[in-house]
């Protein structure tokens, strides 16, 4: 309030200011919540304090005793009092989660609001009400529940609840209770504040006993080998969720606990039902009868049988009256005896069966060959065979005819005995008789038969070189052919084709390939050599070449062209060449500049190789440079090559005294101005043409200044851009760089001017005579020669002086070069050859003054 007053506001400002500091005080802005003080006008609020429970809750406060009207409620629920909704004597709150304090703001007149009494309502919390079961919540019947509830807390009391309605006595936070139908259980907890909850609900399932019955799907009574289908129909409550057990004579059956079971075995069978509740119930009984079948049992006295034997086989069968029968059809057999007819069946192997009729049917059954009289006849197809070839004759058996015992006269035969198959390769030539032998079986004797066999003499060709079988294209080597008997025939062969014509014993070969020779003696058995390879070698040729007998350092990859035999390889020398071994191409840009001798090699059995020169040529470069940008229109001046660079034709626009082929420059035959000069290197070796340029420019000489003098001092004209230097005796004068110049001693004068960088001619020189000594004049005169300079410089310093600081600056007024001179010494040494030419300024210090000199560098 004491900030709003010290403001200064306009007179027409102030009532509405005292309208809005009264509201604030009056608490009756709208949004803003204002401390009251509480005061008995504001009245009492009841009751003062009382208690509630978290969540759906309500209740009424009242205002007594209060004078004016109640503007407003308050209430606080820990974060400081808020506007709430209300203007009656009475307040009804509802549904509060936390402890509130609630006031009501009443307003006299124009006295300011005032507060009542103050009304706490402390909320509490409910418990977190539990129940759990101790035991099973699902019986057969009946059952007794165990149930516990929580929390357990002091203070703390509890009503079990059944299907939602009070347990009456149920009252403490167990409960026990026998229960004999479906029911829902829960429990109210109440705590020391009055505040209750209820739990969730534990389902207690009561189920009822079913009934479970069993059936047979077939007849309970069969042989032994069959079978019958039971089923368990349970019936009732719950059937659905029932587990099974079978029984066998009262004993459980390990793994029949489905629905069904297959019964094989005789027994009382019975199965019991288990429901989800362990309720169980037993079916009735069923009696399973398995009949054991008879063991039948018969034989004959042997497996097999020969048709032209001379016993009529009879079985032995147990037990008798049954029946006989065989498949396939062939065999004579008796049905009711089982005597088998031998003259009368066909031979084969046969399934006799015996059979027993009645309830349950039985039969066995027995293997019997009837087999033919044996025959031994066989052949040899295909006549006469060659000794020592490949392969295998095998004998071709008659109709009907049997393998038996082979056997062969004379000595020198390769024969199998089993097969009768003969091994070519492995017997000598001969006429041969083979017999094959049966032995006496199955009822029938002994049998054999022969036939013989001729076996002619084999060639051994064997072929010779009589020399070497490699050599070049051009060579040959003549093959020799042996082994042939008698007026036996020859045919040279290459890679198994016949040459034409080469039907003698020798043969000369010129050609590559694998030679054999086919010899063929007079019984027609043939033969062919082992083959002899001989290997005719091209010749190679080494012809290369590439495309230019030159190659720049800057050009690309220089293929290598074979014109010969490709595979060879390349070498170069001498050293320093980039040349790829296995194609021949050469890298410039690895190579050094030189010639080189490339040599092309083919290997292999026929070599050859050939050679070419090539040059690597440097690229020409054209850069180069001159000492300075700019310079005066006076000297000359040379340029600077680039290392490695050629001076070629150097070039540039008209008004240049430009030298074409070494590219100086005469600066005093060339017109002011800035000229771009190009040196033009020509093109050389396979590379290219190159040009470089520079920038150069050539600053006119200022023209002679004119001298005067007047009253002691000396002018001359005012040049646009320009700087003076006044000389006395040709000595500068230091400071002495205005168009004016007072003098201060007698002398010669002249004065130069600058203009950029370049200085005219001295001015005529100017006698003045000073009758007067001017203070601060030098006591000592400086001289340097030789003056222009090429570099070398001699300072000398006349008369008596202390030690001398000598600077020497540019054009632009830069120090470029310090020294000294001692008291003592007369004369100092400089070195300007390291600065460009132009113009310089020398200035000698010493405790007597300051002198200055005009230095030109060449």
């Amino acid at each position: 309030m004491n900030s709003l007053l010290q403001t200064h506001q306009p007179l027409a400002t102030w009532p509405r200011l005292l309208v809005l500091l009264w509201l604030m005080v009056a608490g009756l802005l709208p949004g803003r919540t204002q401390a009251q003080t509480t005061s008995p006008s504001g009245g009492t609020l009841s009751p003062a304090a009382s208690s509630v429970c978290a969540g759906f809750n309500s209740g009424t406060l009242t205002l007594t005793g209060y004078t004016g009207s109640i503007i407003k409620y308050q209430a606080d629920s820990g974060s400081g009092y808020v506007d709430v909704v209300g203007t009656s004597p009475t307040y009804t709150f509802s549904n509060i989660q936390t402890t509130t304090s609630y006031r009501a703001i009443v307003q006299n007149g124009t006295n300011p609001a005032v507060a009542s009494t103050v009304a706490t309502v402390t909320v509490g919390q409910p418990p977190t009400a539990t129940i759990n079961s101790q035991g099973p919540t699902t019986f057969c019947q009946q059952g007794t529940i165990y149930l516990v509830a929580g929390p357990v807390a002091a203070g703390n009391t509890y009503q079990f609840l059944l299907n939602g309605r009070e347990i009456v006595g149920a009252t403490s936070p167990t409960y026990t209770a026998l229960v004999t139908a479906n029911s829902s259980y829960s429990v109210e907890v109440t705590n020391a504040t009055g505040c209750s909850s209820i739990s969730a609900s534990v389902t207690v399932l009561v189920l009822k006993q079913n009934v479970v019955n069993l059936t047979a799907a077939t007849p309970t009574t069969f042989c032994q080998g069959g079978s019958v289908l039971l089923s368990a129909n349970a019936s009732g409550l719950g059937a659905s969720g029932y587990t099974f057990q079978y029984e066998k004579d009262g004993v459980q059956i390990p793994g029949a606990t489905s629905a069904t079971y297959t019964a094989t075995t005789s027994g009382a069978y019975r199965v019991v039902a288990y429901n989800p509740a362990t309720c169980t119930s037993t079916s009735n009984t069923i009696i399973v009868t398995a009949t054991p079948l008879p063991t039948v049992s018969f034989s004959y006295a042997l497996p097999s049988y020969c048709l032209s034997g001379p016993s009529t086989p009879t079985p032995t069968a147990s037990p008798s009256g049954g029946t006989f029968s065989a498949s396939p059809t062939g065999l004579s057999l008796n049905p009711t005896t089982g005597i088998i007819n031998l003259s009368q069946s066909q031979p084969g192997t046969y399934a006799v069966a015996y059979g027993i009729g009645g309830t349950c049917p039985a039969s066995a059954s027995v293997s019997v060959t009837i087999t033919a009289a044996p025959t031994a006849n066989f052949s040899y197809v295909g006549g006469s065979r060659c000794a020592g070839t490949q392969g295998t004759i095998s004998p071709t058996l008659a109709a009907g005819a049997t393998a038996g015992t082979y056997t062969a006269s004379p000595a020198g035969l390769s024969l199998n005995a089993s097969t009768g198959a003969v091994d070519v390769a492995q017997s000598q030539a001969g006429t041969y008789t083979i017999i094959n032998s049966l032995a006496a079986a199955n009822g029938c004797s002994a049998a054999s038969a022969s036939t013989s066999l001729v076996l002619n003499a084999q060639p051994t060709p064997a072929l010779t070189a009589a020399a070497a079988t490699t050599f070049c294209q051009g060579g040959s080597v003549t093959l020799t052919a042996t082994g042939g008997t008698g007026a036996a025939t020859y045919q040279f062969l290459n890679n198994g084709q016949a040459i034409s014509g080469a039907t003698g014993t020798s043969y000369v070969a010129t050609a590559s390939g694998s030679y054999t020779v086919l010899i063929t003696n007079p019984g027609g058995c043939t033969a062919t050599s082992a083959p002899v390879s001989v290997t005719v070698n091209p010749l190679t040729t080494a012809s290369f070449g590439y495309a230019g007998a030159s190659v720049c350092q800057s050009s690309g990859a220089a293929a290598a062209t074979v014109t010969g035999t490709t595979g060879g390889t390349f070498a170069a020398s001498p050293a320093g060449l980039g040349l790829n071994a296995t194609t021949g191409t050469i890298t410039p840009g690895s190579s050094s500049p030189g010639t080189y001798t490339i040599t092309y090699a083919v290997g292999g059995p026929c070599p050859s190789s050939s050679t070419q020169t090539v040059t690597i040529t440097a690229p020409a470069a054209a850069t180069f440079s001159y000492p300075a940008s700019a310079y005066c229109a006076s000297t000359s001046v040379a340029p600077t090559l680039a290392s490695g660079a050629s001076a070629g034709t150097f070039s540039s626009t008209t008004g240049l005294g430009l030298n074409t082929s070494t590219g100086a420059i005469d600066l005093a035959q060339s017109q002011p101005g800035t000229y771009t000069i190009t040196n033009t290197v020509a093109a050389s070796g396979g590379c290219a043409a190159t040009s470089a340029t520079a920038t150069l420019t050539v600053n006119a000489l200022p023209a002679q200044p004119i001298l005067t003098l007047a009253n002691g001092v000396l002018s001359t004209p005012t040049v646009a851009g320009a700087t003076y230097q006044y000389y006395l005796n040709g000595v500068a004068i230091a400071g002495a760089t205005s168009a004016t110049y007072t003098t201060k001693q007698s002398g010669a004068y002249t004065v130069v001017i600058s203009t950029n960088g370049c200085v005219s001619a001295p001015s005529a020189a100017v006698t003045v005579t000073v009758t007067a000594v001017r203070s601060g004049q030098s006591a000592f005169g400086l001289a340097v020669f030789p003056n222009p300079t090429t570099g070398s410089l001699t300072v000398s310093i006349a008369g008596s002086h202390s030690a001398a600081q000598l600077t020497v600056y540019n054009a632009l007024g830069q120090q470029v070069l310090t020294s000294s001179l001692a008291a003592a010494a007369t004369a100092r040494e400089l070195d300007l050859s390291s600065l460009p030419t132009g113009v310089y300024v020398l200035r000698a210090v010493t405790t007597e003054g300051t002198v200055t000199q005009r230095l030109v560098r060449q």
